[in-house]
């Protein structure tokens, strides 16, 4: 294994940005920026530098490794590609497992469902969700079966709020918790943001279905719990009005989740994780890990994305999450958790850096070629990680409830995947099918799109799927790539930079159209819309993705999208107006 030597970033943005995209990213997550993001963030405890965070890390996976029964020369090959990756700037995994392995805590995932009753603020509920937010975990909440949801609401955010005031847990303390669209008390829960502004420990959401959303087009009513009807357009029309005031709720439909998860049957889905990204059952638990894009692109002028390298990222992924599972699985002082995990063995590999790797390109976001370009990246990490997934059921078992799985019954399930645009073929979706009937599968899903807020940043690009909330800075340090554009743009307005087409070196052709540089807020709905469609059919579970909107967005335009997205089959959306200028 080769030594955890720190590479320090190239502080010249000049000389960084002469060299290839992927060069750019070289040991960034070595540098002193990084190391502020961790520190600042409480993922780096003090006195300690992201190479020791990193080395530790790699002595867990080795820990797991040899649990399983991995042969030394295979440990030492993932090691030192994960290394290699990660030195490169190419992959990271989610910041609550890099937080927990600092802080030496025995669970490495991100998120659990915290099982509710209708005493959810009986000593001994609080005491569950406390030792879960003391894990770094985010949670997420049905209060369906509550009585006054709002009231229950107001009692976790408040117990969330002292947990974190007290110091036990090292990261800000996030959930969601969300009723259904049938609680005799919907109204009140839609509007409870926008009458309690002190509400900051919680995303809120309504869970919708079909019938619901049909009614509302058909302008019909519905049957709540309590068996009264009353017109669709009402609760309808004040989930958009609350969203478009403050942000929340946003709608889920568990009903589509569940339609995705191949234990529903078994082990259905109550909740999600706090941004929707993935379903979870009562103390299910995940872990995440991210792959750059920029990273993965080739050559100096970076016109090409290197898809073997691609997938070679995401079936080393699926191992070392694997490895934090068994970590979590043999660490959990939840007994719930411990067993979920050991019959479920959910993994989530992600991507960020669309936004970098459009602008390397010079691509607009939410053209038909970033859409393209999207649908082969998330069919790819899709795609390998699933075959890595099968790999490992041969080596070392299939997940617990593989037998009770659709993969079992439904020889089609993989099949959903199937797109003949795609550059994953049809038949290499039911080759793999074949192989998981025969082999299984070690996960029991392996894709999802989580938010990727600190661990983008740890890799020096833009979050997840997201375009860019703006050209000029995160959390006080500006991007070389960001830089240059914002330099490169000033100068074309002042007139003093021409552009040569021949040359066609970046950023002079990227440069030459304004609209490469819209922000989030600057770009229409459906360029947003256009890339999450296509996001949500191509991995697992959901995709963590908020429509920021400008501030004259009108009411009815939330309500188009909300509807836009429902009929285009995705399963949670939020939006998030901006303020007044």
């Amino acid at each position: 294994m080769r030594t955890l030597e720190p590479i320090h970033e190239c502080e010249d943005v000049e000389m960084r940005t002469k060299l290839s995209p992927a060069s750019s990213y070289e040991g960034f997550f070595f540098s002193e920026a990084a190391a502020r993001i961790m520190k600042d963030g409480a993922i780096l405890p003090d006195r300690e530098s992201p190479a020791t965070l990193l080395s530790d890390l790699i002595i867990e996976m080795t820990h797991a490794e040899r649990r399983l029964g991995a042969t030394d020369r295979k440990t030492d090959q993932l090691i030192t590609n994960f290394y290699d990756y990660v030195r490169r700037g190419i992959c990271i995994l989610g910041s609550p497992l890099l937080t927990n392995i600092g802080a030496r805590h025995p669970v490495l995932a991100s998120c659990t469902a915290v099982p509710v009753s209708s005493h959810v603020s009986s000593t001994l509920d609080l005491s569950l969700a406390e030792t879960y937010y003391n894990l770094n975990m985010g949670s997420g909440y049905d209060l369906t079966m509550t009585a006054d949801p709002c009231e229950t609401l107001l009692r976790l955010n408040a117990h969330a709020e002292k947990v974190e005031i007290s110091g036990s847990c090292e990261r800000y303390v996030g959930n969601i918790a969300h009723v259904s669209i049938a609680h005799p008390r919907v109204l009140d829960f839609i509007s409870v943001k926008t009458r309690h502004s002190d509400i900051v420990h919680f995303n809120i959401s309504v869970d919708v279905n079909h019938d619901f959303m049909n009614s509302v087009v058909r302008g019909g009513r519905f049957r709540t719990l309590d068996g009264i009807e009353q017109p669709s357009i009402d609760v309808w029309e004040a989930l958009v009005n609350s969203a478009w005031e403050c942000g929340d709720p946003g709608i889920m439909s568990l009903e589509r989740y569940n339609l995705g998860n191949a234990l529903a049957s078994h082990s259905p889905y109550v909740t999600t994780a706090p941004c929707a990204e993935v379903g979870l059952s009562p103390g299910e638990a995940c872990v995440f890990g991210y792959i750059n894009l920029a990273a993965c692109l080739d050559g100096q002028l970076g016109n090409n994305l290197n898809f073997d390298l691609l997938g070679d990222v995401a079936e080393c992924l699926t191992r070392v999450l694997d490895d934090a599972l068994e970590l979590s699985i043999v660490g959990s002082p939840i007994a719930l958790t411990s067993s979920v995990l050991k019959a479920k063995r959910k993994i989530g590999i992600s991507v960020c850096g669309l936004a970098d790797v459009l602008l390397w390109l010079g691509v607009d976001y939410g053209s038909a070629t970033s859409m393209a370009l999207l649908r082969d990246v998330l069919a790819t990490v899709n795609y390998r990680s699933k075959l890595a997934s099968v790999n490992l059921a041969r080596e070392r078992g299939s997940f617990g409830s593989f037998g009770r799985s659709t993969y079992v019954s439904d020889p089609s399930f993989l099949a959903r995947f199937c797109n003949p645009e795609s550059r994953v073929t049809d038949e290499e979706w039911r080759r793999l099918a074949n192989s998981a009937m025969k082999h299984g599968l070690r996960n029991v899903m392996t894709t999802a799109l989580p938010p990727a807020g600190r661990s983008a940043l740890l890799l020096g690009v833009n979050p997840s799927i997201e375009p860019y909330l703006t050209l000029r800075s995160h959390n006080g340090w500006v991007l070389p790539l960001k830089k240059h554009l914002e330099e490169g743009r000033a100068r074309m307005e002042e007139g003093t930079m021409r552009i040569n087409r021949r040359r066609a070196m970046w950023p002079c052709e990227a440069m030459s159209e304004t609209s490469l540089f819209r922000t989030a807020t600057e770009m229409q709905v459906k360029d947003h819309l256009s890339i999450l469609k296509v996001a949500a059919r191509l991995v697992d579970d959901g995709v963590s993705k908020t429509i920021n909107l400008p501030h004259d967005t009108t009411r009815q335009e939330v309500s188009d999208l909300f509807l836009d997205a429902w009929n285009a089959g995705v399963k949670a959306i939020s939006v998030f107006r901006n303020a007044a200028v």
